[in-house]
């Protein structure tokens, strides 16, 4: 019966999950944390999901082998390595693409937070270029989360 349930059927399993999440949804708020949200905001808060506040996009990587998508390129173009070398406000790029490199896929404005989604899973980084810059590309493997209306 065990294996029945737990390699053909899968019942013990979801029957876990199902009463895991029952539980949490029924847990209170933590001590301090309600203390926080009746402090900072004692008419109470409004909570949305990430899709609500930002549209979330994908970043690529533009082909290495072509030398007309890296020469001179003048577009920034974030990486991990940006991150580990800079911190997390970003405000210039290691390296840099050209506009033949995008092949219609969209910048990123300032002020999108990025989101390593391989490897560093989690490494999150805020883009902030100088004025001039005020549109970026990321490399694949890294989501964006921008801001709605910009």
């Amino acid at each position: 019966q065990y294996y029945q349930n737990m390699l053909l059927d899968f019942n013990d399993i979801n029957q876990n999950r199902k009463d895991a999440k029952e539980r949490l949804a029924q847990k209170p708020y933590p001590k301090r944390l309600k203390t926080l949200l009746q402090t900072l905001a004692p008419k109470g808060v409004e909570f949305k999901t990430l899709e609500e506040v930002f549209e979330i996009r994908n970043g690529y990587t533009p082909s290495k082998n072509n030398p007309e998508f890296w020469k001179n390129g003048t577009i920034p173009w974030f990486r991990m390595e940006d991150l580990r070398e800079n911190g997390r406000i970003l405000k210039d790029s290691i390296q840099r693409i050209t506009p033949k490199a995008l092949k219609g896929k969209k910048l990123f404005p300032k002020n999108s937070i990025i989101i390593s989604t391989t490897a560093t899973i989690g490494e999150h980084a805020l883009l902030k270029p100088p004025k001039q810059k005020s549109q970026i590309s990321l490399v694949f493997g890294m989501n964006a989360l921008v801001p709605l209306g910009t």
